[in-house]
């Protein structure tokens, strides 16, 4: 699962938490990609704890908000199908 992360401090970690949740249920292989772009507040830094907590999350970083080029990002760097 790709999600693009633009100044989302407030609602990021439990955004993650509860999506890495409801895969786990489903008992399926996953990976969750953070992809912030450009945050202007504490995203980066809180994406980067919760890629260093939970396994399935990792992170990439974009120098500018670009919701398209997050997405293509994640896309391209995702490691399933």
């Amino acid at each position: 699962m790709v999600m693009p992360a633009h100044n989302e401090a407030t609602l990021l970690d439990t955004s993650v938490r509860e999506v890495v949740d409801g895969l786990r249920v489903r008992d399926v292989s996953f990976e969750v990609l953070v992809i912030e772009n450009g945050s202007q507040d504490d995203t980066r830094a809180l994406a980067g704890s919760l890629a260093e907590a939970i396994p399935e999350v990792s992170v990439r970083h974009l120098p500018r908000a670009d919701y398209g080029r997050a997405l293509r990002t994640g896309l391209l760097h995702a490691a399933g199908d």
